[in-house]
């Protein structure tokens, strides 16, 4: 007989290994695209090829208003990435990098904010554009942040925040959202106190690595990302983001894999009568 239960059980863990499928399928895709990278060559900087660029950061116009969303800016901020999160009722997480248990939070909206920065390559700036890292990951600009209607997070999709194209490893910043409000669109004050924005930024003068496409605007350089050449940042040089990527891939797809064989199992006990072996 069929177990209703079992099968409404099945249904939870199948879009629970989506998510880990979704993950391990993009995080392969980024670790694809830097494969043969290799940091100690310099790459060539021509329009509408690939290129990798190992450098410094230089900041011509600060990210929208970083002084108020990142700690520590004694030097400029270009970019920063951001998340907003709110609390998971009566459950609690371990959290073994800080050793330490604490309530567990949902991304609810995740983005980027960036003003106009550049990376130093071979005496020349290449400005950078990360426009596409936004659209691929259907991110909010903060200012469009509002925290009305939210009821649960997509249990598919990746956020920014999480995102296997972009690793910054600097201090996070993290404010409540009644902090920020002003900088939002969220008229509502009440309660906000609990709803969280954490910040990681790119400061003038981190090294990063960095991989996209070449375009020339008005004979200057500028490094973008599209479908075919994602738009790839790290602060741990692209040899620190494929050991990241490595572990993210087998993490992943073991989670993967793990309830993939639950559910074959639920289905075998369920449906083993009208099996033909």
């Amino acid at each position: 007989m069929v177990n209703l239960a079992e099968l409404a059980f099945c249904g939870f863990i199948g879009i629970f290994s989506l998510r880990f499928a979704n993950r391990t399928a993009r995080s392969a895709r980024a670790f694809r695209s830097i494969f043969r990278i290799e940091s100690d060559k310099v790459h060539e900087v021509i329009d509408g090829e690939p290129a990798a660029i190992e450098g410094a950061v230089i900041v011509d116009e600060p990210a929208y208003a970083a002084d108020r969303t990142v700690d520590h800016t004694d030097s400029a901020v270009g970019a920063y990435l951001w998340r907003a999160t709110f609390p998971k009722s009566n459950k609690k997480v371990i959290d073994f990098k800080n050793r330490n248990i604490r309530q567990a939070r949902i991304t609810f909206a995740s983005g980027m904010e960036f003003g106009e920065f550049s990376v130093a390559n071979n005496k020349r700036k290449i400005r950078v554009d990360p426009t596409w890292l936004l659209e691929s990951h259907e991110s909010t600009r903060l200012a469009e942040l509002t925290a009305h209607g939210l009821n649960s997070d997509n249990a598919i999709a990746i956020s920014l925040w999480d995102s296997p194209h972009i690793r910054l490893t600097g201090t996070k910043t993290k404010r409540t959202l009644d902090q920020l409000r002003d900088l939002t669109n969220t008229r509502d004050s009440k309660g906000l106190d609990s709803y969280h924005i954490e910040s990681k930024p790119i400061h003038e003068d981190t090294t990063i690595a960095i991989y996209g496409n070449i375009r020339i605007e008005q004979g200057e350089p500028v490094i973008y990302g599209t479908d075919e050449t994602p738009l790839t940042i790290s602060e741990q040089g692209f040899d620190g983001l494929r050991n990241s990527l490595r572990f993210k891939i087998v993490k992943n797809g073991l989670v993967f894999l793990f309830s993939l064989s639950i559910i074959v199992f639920i289905f075998i006990e369920n449906f083993h009568e009208y099996l033909i072996f």
